[in-house]
Parts: C-alpha cells; sequence; structure tokens
C-alpha cells in the first residue's frame, strides 16, 4: 500500500514546480511580446535568438528523445526569433505572427499551470 502512494506522489508534479513553470512561461510569454512589437532595440533580437539557438543546438544532441524534442523546438524558436527583426518584407510578417502565437501559447501554459497551483494548494487545505 506504501508503494503505491509513493508511486502516485512521483507522477504528480510538486506545487513549487508548477508555480515556477507557471511564473516562467507567463515571463517568458510577455517578453516575447515585447520583443514581437518592436520594443527592444533590434540587437536583441540577435543576442536572445541566439543564445536560444546555442541552448536548443546542446540539447537537440542529447541522448532523451524529449530533450531532443525540445532542444529542436528552442532552436527552431532561436530562429525565428533572429529572423523576426531581419527587414526582409516577405519574412517579417511570418516571423511576428509566429512569434505572437508563440507568446499566447506561453501565456496560456503559464496560466494553466497557475490553476493547478491554485486547485493543488486548495487540496492541500
Amino acid at each position: 500500500m506504501d508503494e503505491n502512494k509513493k508511486d502516485n506522489a512521483q507522477k504528480k508534479p510538486s506545487l513549487y514546480k508548477l508555480a515556477l513553470k507557471s511564473i516562467a512561461f507567463c515571463g517568458a510569454g510577455i517578453f516575447v511580446i515585447l520583443l514581437a512589437n518592436g520594443a527592444f532595440d533590434w540587437w536583441w533580437s540577435f543576442i536572445i535568438g541566439g543564445i536560444a539557438c546555442l541552448f536548443g543546438a546542446g540539447s537537440f544532441f542529447s541522448k532523451d528523445m524529449t530533450d531532443r524534442k525540445a532542444g529542436l523546438l528552442l532552436l527552431l524558436a532561436g530562429l525565428i526569433i533572429m529572423l523576426s527583426r531581419i527587414p526582409i518584407p516577405i519574412l517579417e510578417p511570418f516571423s511576428t505572427n509566429f512569434l505572437l502565437i508563440g507568446a499566447i501559447t506561453l501565456l496560456i501554459i503559464g496560466v494553466w499551470n497557475g490553476i493547478k497551483f491554485v486547485f493543488g494548494l486548495k487540496k492541500r487545505t
């Protein structure tokens, strides 16, 4: 009986992880919205996109398949961030729209984790 409870406890994410994910995803979503709307200088896009590409490339060569998928997504996100500020008329609307879609997705994930965090707190009391 104790082993079953231990297995269930390991499968459920802890509350502090949900809170951290909520804050991180919402913060990233707000930052990407500001980046897509041109609130920062053009060179910030290249620095942030380059860092994302480096982390994505590092994760892409991992042995774990989940890390590879996340690394590929991060690599592509970095490229889209860098391309969003290049003044090419054909690419600019697409990359800005992709950034906004990504930002809205990040915000939705952050809010969802926040809701799960609040319900987890209510269950404990």
